[in-house]
């Protein structure tokens, strides 16, 4: 049934896909991966709200699952509220030191935050040091280890290093996933070469 909800929901029948995810979760409640399931799925609509509780209602039963963790805080960012998305990374770090999705979201947050007391630009630096270790050294995750790197240079203000980083990562442009993201880094690029760091 799981399948099918999946199957649903890519084909933009959501109702039908709410519904058997539901069904699922009221027949198996203290199955966690059925509960992030939905969870993700109502992340993908935008209900931010409803996905978090299902979210840590997963995490009540499986405090280990990283995969789970790593999307809270993605929720808890979308509900504006990143001291408890760094909070909530910080947490699946203490259960997987080495997650290279982990390290480099927290990375990113803490080297981008809007706001300035939960800023950490060395800490930012180190963590990201770790997610480019860890990450394959190709893909989407390499791409996004490699971002927060130089969003954390920049935040320390060596935006010279901060800059060359993403100019390397450029230059390989075979493992880019798309166009938006050529964007994104070049627009950020930009930023660097104008001596300022990122703000979210």
């Amino acid at each position: 049934m799981l399948l099918l909800a999946s199957v649903a929901a890519r084909a933009g029948r959501h109702d039908k896909a709410e519904a058997i995810y539901r069904k699922l979760v009221e027949l198996e409640p203290c199955v966690p991966e059925l509960r992030s399931a939905l969870a993700g799925f109502l992340a993908g609509l935008g209900r931010y709200d409803e996905s978090r509780k299902h979210f840590e209602e997963a995490l009540r039963l499986d405090p280990a699952n990283i995969g789970a963790r790593f999307r809270l805080g993605v929720v808890l960012l979308n509900l504006g509220d990143p001291a408890a998305a760094i909070a909530e990374l910080e947490r699946g770090l203490r259960y997987a030191p080495g997650d290279p999705m982990l390290a480099a979201k927290l990375a990113w947050i803490l080297a981008t935050c809007s706001d300035d007391a939960l800023r950490d630009g060395a800490r930012a630096v180190e963590l990201a040091r770790l997610a480019v270790a860890n990450a394959p050294a190709e893909g989407s995750e390499a791409v996004t280890a490699l971002e927060a790197f130089a969003a954390a240079l920049a935040e320390i203000r060596d935006y010279a290093r901060a800059a060359e980083t993403l100019e390397e990562l450029l230059d390989d442009q075979s493992d880019m996933p798309g166009t938006a993201t050529l964007e994104r880094l070049q627009s950020q690029l930009e930023t660097y070469r104008r001596g300022q760091p990122i703000r979210e």
